[in-house]
């Protein structure tokens, strides 16, 4: 009776008919892959829509000398914090 009643059918046990689940099945199989197209088109809209067509980076030189590469190290280490995160840890050493 309760399995009845929350599938949708709730006075047909009374009545003695049995509607069949076969109509909703097929309209499920039929809707719900134009459900999921409808998804994921909408999807694929916006993500070619929304996020701007940009040009290639221009080419930099880097340089190389003592003092960048102190002060890139000075930023990774101390102010971003970056190899907190991004780098090996030792994790025999306490704080790892």
């Amino acid at each position: 009776m309760w399995a009845l009643t929350v599938w949708g059918w709730p006075n047909a046990a009374e009545a003695g008919t049995l509607r069949s689940p076969v109509p909703r099945l097929k309209r499920f199989l039929i809707l719900f892959p134009l459900f999921l197209a409808g998804v994921i088109a909408l999807g694929l809209g916006a993500l070619f829509t929304c996020y701007p067509k940009v040009d290639a980076a221009e080419d930099r030189e880097v340089p190389k000398d003592l003092a960048a590469v102190d002060r890139g190290g000075y930023l990774v280490d101390a102010v971003a914090a970056c190899s907190t995160c991004h780098a090996e840890r030792d994790w025999t050493r306490l704080g790892g």
